[in-house]
């Protein structure tokens, strides 16, 4: 999960801003600062349930090797650092990773839950029930609303 995670904030937000040129092009980087914020506070929150999790975990996973690329939408999120965005796309490709972002915390709460309904998440729950700032715009290779984005849970 924090593979992931790590992984999904920094192709979808930091990685963007450098990869597109934008480290010093203040007035576009301010247009999208709420969400920018919005995915800092969500980095935080995750890893504090991440750490949360971990330390009530029985630690009882196996050993396995799981092919990030077979998920399409976190294959394509690590090819779209290629794309080359002007202002309106860099915008838009913000905000959908704002999206996208939100959704893979709620599905990470939601499995950290599944193993202990206990775990504190407050602050994560808090971010969640805000509004999405307009992340109408899926990724291409997006799973759709009714598939996971994570891993299937193995069994056993």
């Amino acid at each position: 999960m924090k593979v992931i995670w790590d992984y999904a904030y920094y192709w979808g937000v930091l990685s963007q801003i450098f990869f597109q040129g934008r480290l010093t092009d203040l007035a576009l980087l301010g247009s999208v600062r709420d969400e920018l914020q919005h995915c800092q506070r969500l980095n935080l929150a995750v890893q504090a349930l991440l750490r949360a999790w971990s330390g009530a975990s029985e630690k009882r996973n196996r050993a396995a090797m799981l092919d990030q690329a077979s998920m399409p939408w976190f294959a394509e999120l690590n090819r779209s650092l290629n794309d080359r965005l002007d202002d309106a796309a860099f915008k838009a490709r913000i905000r959908a990773s704002t999206a996208q972002l939100r959704r893979l915390a709620g599905e990470i709460l939601a499995r950290a839950r599944d193993c202990d309904p206990a775990l504190e998440a407050a602050a994560l729950e808090a971010l969640l029930a805000q509004p999405d700032y307009g992340g109408a715009e899926r990724l291409s290779a997006a799973p759709r609303e009714d598939e996971t984005m994570l891993f299937a849970v193995p069994a056993g």
